[in-house]
């Protein structure tokens, strides 16, 4: 596990320990709308699963929101679905009720943008985490820093962290090389 600083030099910020090639733990979860399910249920499909809380979604949303769409637009025989872990467990329970139904205009925004590129249904889930148990079932630590995942048939095969140097154009690359796309670049 690397340590990294924030940028006052203050405590390490702690990271993952999973990383490329390792298989996600299988965790369910309840999404912004009550749904529940599993990233076991979902194996058959690439999975983006993202995981921020409010200092970094947006600059996970950022590139993000752009990348998704150009996936979608760009390799429309894969079978993507995003997953959006938010680390909510540090708002004071009296916050809940003000940010939920944030979450849930920013979830049905996204959701309908990505549900209208891919042409069909079931393409986001928004997992709040308000007691930070998801976050702990992946082996995250809360961060300063957002990360990403890419998944395929239950294995890490990407891995972006807020200080990767241009993560849409290598979140990008990797699905093209997922798509069957491209020469013998490894996925990062």
């Amino acid at each position: 596990m690397m340590d990294q600083h924030t940028k006052s030099g203050a405590s390490p910020i702690p990271k993952s320990q999973l990383s490329v090639g390792d298989q996600i733990p299988i965790v369910v979860f309840e999404d912004i709308d009550g749904a529940k399910s599993s990233t076991g249920k979902l194996v058959d499909k690439i999975q983006v699963m993202s995981f921020a809380n409010q200092i970094n979604a947006s600059k996970l949303r950022g590139w993000l929101r752009k990348a998704g769409l150009r996936v979608a637009q760009d390799y429309p025989e894969l079978e993507v679905v995003h997953l959006g872990f938010a680390d909510v467990s540090r708002l004071p329970r009296l916050l809940r009720r003000m940010v939920d139904p944030l979450l849930k205009t920013i979830h049905d925004i996204s959701k309908a943008e990505l549900e209208a590129a891919y042409g069909r249904d079931e393409v986001l889930y928004l997992a709040p985490d308000w007691d930070g148990r998801y976050f702990e079932e992946f082996g995250l630590q809360p961060s300063e820093q957002y990360t990403c995942w890419v998944v395929k048939n239950g294995k890490i095969v990407g891995s972006f962290e807020q200080d990767s140097p241009r993560v849409a154009e290598r979140f990008l690359s990797l699905f093209k090389e997922l798509a069957g796309h491209s020469g013998s670049d490894q996925p990062s």
